[in-house]
């Protein structure tokens, strides 16, 4: 399916404003309007449709679009292969208009890239209780790839991606059948590993 869906987690909620338009400023406007919108409002995601929820910055050419996994459904808490959570976002989402607005030949890019861990304790007021979704685990693979880029100053944002994804414990896509061998659209390319990309770099060297 290629329906388009916008999971929406507000607990303790009973009302939501919800304002939907089009407005393309500073270009040709030639984009085409969207034949419909599904919004799925609640706390219970386990028979969503499995259609990409993958787009904008997240999509981006460069981007590093990462997927979260519960930090106590990993290897490093016995369970191996990780477990991708069900509301994670999935990929991959046809790029279908130019920078200027303009209809163009739909472009498929590989999202997510790889997936981190969430729900660890913060300081962040609000998260007490743990830093949920892949916001959080965003800001995981955020600082491996600042260490990353600061054991070895050479490294490109590419190179970065690369050894990330290179390197990842495989994951599997529970909507699929069977194991999903390397690359899904749900994992990417897995879990990411800190002590195999330190491990490849140290050999690069």
């Amino acid at each position: 399916s290629q329906t388009t869906w916008e999971y929406m987690y507000r607990p303790g909620y009973d009302r939501l404003f919800l304002r939907v338009g089009k407005k393309v400023e500073g270009r040709s406007g030639n984009a085409p309007d969207p034949s419909h919108i599904g919004l799925l409002f609640g706390d219970d995601f386990t028979n969503v449709p499995a259609g990409p929820t993958i787009y904008g910055r997240a999509a981006a050419k460069g981007a590093i679009a990462v997927g979260s996994s519960f930090y106590k459904g990993t290897t490093r808490f016995g369970v191996d292969p990780p477990l991708i959570r069900s509301t994670s976002s999935r990929g991959v989402f046809p790029i279908l208009l130019d920078t200027k607005g303009d209809r163009t030949e739909p472009k498929l890019r590989s999202t997510p890239a790889v997936v981190g861990p969430d729900g660890v304790s913060t300081n962040e007021v609000g998260y007490g209780g743990g830093f949920t979704g892949t916001a959080s685990s965003a800001s995981h693979v955020a600082a491996l790839a600042a260490l990353l880029r600061d054991f070895d100053r050479t490294l490109t944002p590419g190179q970065i991606r690369s050894i990330l994804t290179r390197t990842a414990r495989d994951m599997n896509d529970p909507e699929t059948r069977g194991f999903d061998q390397g690359r899904d659209n749900k994992t990417g390319f897995g879990f990411v590993n800190a002590p195999r990309a330190f491990n490849e770099l140290a050999t690069r060297k």
